[in-house]
């Protein structure tokens, strides 16, 4: 079961088996059904999710209720409210499923466990957070100077 995220890790980090370990002991699972509401917007998002199985949505809700997904996160992704997460202050977004899924996450304060026992942890989160940042600057760039015809 942690084969995937031993791989996910090993992307941007070489760990020890003792490393690995650590580690894994921090981790918690949970199965979810396909259209399960796992965060709602307005609550603290206490877990960083790694999509062992399955297919997670993040998404934010607009007037009427309208939902617009802002991140689609296939197996091998991670998904959180980021600033809700770190912050401990209120979701402004919601995550659900869109199919059955096998899920891995991390509680803030486990994952500050695993931060202070294997360092190298900062440079795997860092590594994938300036990635996704990056991601998230050239959308806003596209969004502003695209056109709707494309």
């Amino acid at each position: 079961m942690n084969e995937h995220i031993l791989d996910n890790f090993a992307i941007h980090i070489a760990l020890s088996d003792e490393e690995k370990d650590i580690a894994i002991s921090f981790l918690q699972s949970q199965d979810i059904k396909r259209n399960r509401l796992l965060l709602a917007a307005g609550n603290a998002c206490r877990n960083i999710y790694f999509v062992n199985k399955g297919c997670l949505c993040l998404f934010s809700s607009g007037l009427e209720d309208f939902e617009r997904n802002v991140l689609l996160c296939p197996k091998n992704w991670w998904t959180a409210d980021i600033a809700s997460f770190f912050a401990h202050t209120f979701a402004s977004y919601s995550i659900n499923s869109l199919e059955n899924s096998k899920l891995l996450f991390y509680s803030c304060e486990d994952l500050e466990k695993t931060y202070v026992l294997v360092s190298k942890f900062e440079r795997f989160f860092r590594i994938m957070f300036q990635n996704g940042f990056g991601l998230h600057q050239n959308r806003l760039t596209s969004n502003a100077t695209n056109t709707a015809q494309g």
